[in-house]
């Protein structure tokens, strides 16, 4: 009993964890995008 309730919540932790790490890069890319576009954004009213 014990035993297969340990191996769900095993399957769910690592289920979640994959999830999370998934949704983390989906995060970093967003955020690398929405900074390159600043970037380009902001260059030609930096350069002289």
């Amino acid at each position: 009993m014990s035993q297969s309730y340990f191996l769900a919540l095993t399957s769910d932790f690592n289920r979640s964890k994959a999830l999370f790490s998934k949704g983390f890069t989906i995060i970093q890319q967003v955020l690398n995008i929405a900074k390159t576009s600043f970037f380009l954004t902001i260059t030609p009213f930096l350069s002289p």
